[in-house]
């Protein structure tokens, strides 16, 4: 996929890499403050739900992939403050989510109950910006999520 700026000038290539099931990418430009995120969600819907996120740099125009979730686990991935975050659990074996903000700092830990399903996390809990949700005790990748 080939990034243009606003003048049609070519800034950056993106390869999709190893995702394979693309089937619809709805594009979306997010500002958080200084920060500028290009995000590609496969908004067909379905279990094989992709989220790919860019950060590009408004200086240098440069575009560095800064997330990729595949799969069922967080949703949404990009949120309000009013919305609530909702943590889908494997069978067994978690035993805590926990959501660590970008300066590395632990902002939520919430215990899982034997035979708990879901977590829901309000995103006005979380720091603006850059999150990573982590499910303790599950295989599942850690989660990067965008909180305006």
């Amino acid at each position: 996929m080939r990034i243009l700026s606003e003048n049609g000038s070519k800034l950056q290539d993106i390869y999709f890499g190893d995702v394979t099931t693309l089937r619809y990418f709805d594009p979306t430009i997010y500002l958080l403050g200084n920060k500028c995120y290009l995000a590609f969600e496969d908004s067909w819907g379905g279990d094989d739900d992709i989220m790919l996120v860019y950060s590009i740099d408004r200086k240098t125009s440069s575009i560095q992939q800064v997330a990729k979730h595949k799969g069922p686990g967080v949703s949404p991935t990009i949120a309000d403050r009013s919305e609530s975050i909702c943590v889908t659990l494997e069978e067994g074996g978690a035993r805590e989510v926990q959501v660590v903000n970008a300066g590395g700092k632990t902002v939520l830990r919430v215990p899982v109950k034997a035979g708990q399903h879901e977590v829901n996390i309000p995103a006005r809990r979380l720091s603006r910006g850059v999150n990573v949700v982590y499910v303790i005790g599950s295989s599942n990748s850690p989660t990067k999520v965008i909180v305006k």
